[in-house]
């Protein structure tokens, strides 16, 4: 099949007007013979473009779309090499990407799958320099808190610089100079090229292992960005940061700044000043010394003169010349302090005394018999006043439930009702009480007791309707 088939049309058209078995591709099957050669003639490939719509997805993957003024295309950079690049895509930034161009089957759309980007354009270092400042100051390695300080005498100095420059003579001289009993040890390596990153990150590991080292100069003379971007590499701004003794940059002229700068302890502006920065100054150390002793020795002096004065105001006081007189002054006005304080002490505790005789007296003239009887008396009188009108209460009240309850039984009294006329008749001799004809019998014999005597009497008949005075 030829490499641009599709572009093709005149080979397909004989084949839809003849009736004969014609090639019918699937979608799926179309994708996959358009991205395999997509992919095979378009696998290697420098594009240029604006970064835009940019996503970075869950798993670590970047998606964007480049752009010029006419077209676009997707791009995807996949998480396993997104994670090497030294620049990150940014929406509106200019890149210029180096990948293959890729078909996604499922949807039928073409896309770039990126493997490497740089910044468009004359400026790219400068680029690539400040994004890794702002990445390594992010991640806080030029904070102020991680910077070690310079020992203050040191005797031992680590210095990593190239034997061919002039920076090493420089260093070398003006160090001793200073102090001829400095030692310095040297670590050579190449600043400048592509090795000279690793020898630079050597070169620092080694002279941390020398227990003797107490600081490290990482030194270069002046050269431009691109002579300059070894001291701008991570991986020699990593050491530094990782490095257990402090670090001085000089690096470049005064106006020269690098990564290195930045994440060193110190920064110096020039490889002498380095050398000054580390290395005391004997002679000036010397002088010091010599000022300082003559000081000590005026104040040393100053302060004997004022003993002494002391010393001769003290010889001609009182206390040296009669010494028994000022003993015995200051026995007697401590005696008298004394004297006094016991006399106020004494004073004090006979008025406290007073006081609590006094409380006393008032106490038992409280629990005295007669008082604790009249009290009792008045207490006792109340009792008896408040039984007896507890007892009057309670007999009044059993009388007025007494006539209550004898207006009532007076008014169900039997005999009330015999009074009226009325009897009350009792069979005998059972004494059983007659309420109806039916109960007895003639002949039997009745007890008709009435509101004053009673009579007996025999049945002579008995009808069980009533009577009301009837006339037999």
């Amino acid at each position: 099949m030829p490499t641009n088939w599709w572009a093709q049309p005149t080979l397909l058209a004989p084949i839809i007007k003849m009736d004969i078995e014609r090639p019918i591709l699937s979608v799926s099957k179309l994708s996959q013979l358009i991205r395999l050669d997509l992919e095979s003639e378009f696998s290697n490939i420098w594009v240029c473009g604006e970064v835009s719509n940019l996503t970075l997805s869950s798993l670590g993957h970047a998606y964007f779309t480049l752009k010029d003024e006419n077209s676009q295309i997707r791009v995807v950079i996949f998480k396993t090499r997104l994670r090497y690049l030294k620049i990150r895509p940014e929406n509106g930034r200019e890149i210029i990407l180096h990948g293959g161009v890729s078909v996604y089957e499922k949807r039928g759309e073409y896309q770039l799958i990126g493997d490497y980007l740089e910044p468009k354009g004359i400026g790219s270092l400068q680029l690539l320099y400040e994004e890794l400042k702002k990445r390594l100051q992010e991640e806080g390695l030029f904070d102020a808190a991680h910077k070690k300080p310079l020992p203050c005498l040191a005797k031992t100095i680590g210095l990593i610089t190239s034997l061919g420059g002039a920076v090493l003579h420089d260093i070398l001289n003006i160090g001793l100079r200073r102090n001829p009993d400095i030692h310095i040890i040297i670590n050579p390596v190449q600043v400048q090229g592509d090795v000279a990153v690793p020898q630079i990150v050597k070169a620092i590991e080694d002279l941390n292992a020398i227990p003797e080292i107490e600081v490290i100069i990482l030194a270069r003379g002046g050269g431009s960005l691109e002579d300059l971007c070894c001291f701008n590499h991570e991986a020699v701004a990593r050491a530094i940061y990782a490095s257990a003794k402090p670090i001085v940059s000089a690096i470049g002229h005064e106006t020269d700044f690098t990564i290195a700068d930045f994440v060193a302890d110190k920064r110096a502006p020039t490889p002498s000043a380095a050398a000054e920065l580390v290395v005391a100054d004997r002679q000036q150390l010397l002088q010091y010394l010599v000022h300082t002793q003559k000081r000590l020795e005026l104040v040393f002096r100053h302060n004997l003169n004022q003993n002494k004065q002391r010393l001769a105001k003290i010889s001609h006081s009182r206390c040296f010349v009669h010494p028994a007189q000022v003993i015995l002054s200051q026995y007697q006005q401590q005696l008298n302090g004394i004297k006094l304080h016991l006399l106020a002490a004494h004073t004090a505790r006979i008025n406290q005394s007073k006081l609590l005789l006094a409380e006393c007296e008032q106490r038992i003239i409280q629990q005295h018999p007669k008082h604790k009887l009249a009290t009792h008396k008045i207490h006792l009188q109340h009792l008896h006043n408040k039984i007896i009108a507890g007892i009057e209460i309670v007999l009044q009240q059993k009388k007025n439930k007494m006539l209550h309850l004898s207006a009532s039984m007076d008014a169900l009294s039997p005999l009330k009702v015999l009074n009226r006329g009325y009897s009350i008749c009792l069979k005998q001799p059972e004494g059983e009480l007659v309420k109806a004809a039916n109960q007895v019998s003639k002949n039997d014999s009745l007890a008709i007791i009435l509101s004053q005597g009673h009579i007996i009497c025999t049945v002579n008949d008995s009808k069980e309707d009533n009577y009301y005075g009837r006339k037999t």
